[in-house]
């Protein structure tokens, strides 16, 4: 292998394993930020009902 290709598998591979890394942390972010809603939505239930028994 020259050099050259070398270098342009070496800079692919950069490219793809950061595009990966970044979908992966955006999806996990995504992930966190729904059981975050759902919490609080089933708090908020929760609050809701106690109120309403009092």
């Amino acid at each position: 292998m020259s050099t050259e290709t070398l270098l342009v598998a070496f800079e692919g591979i950069l490219v793809f394993g950061g595009a990966l890394a970044f979908g992966l942390w955006q999806l996990r972010s995504v992930k966190k930020a729904q059981e975050e809603t759902r919490r609080k939505a089933a708090e908020q239930a929760l609050e809701n009902n106690s109120s309403e028994k009092s």
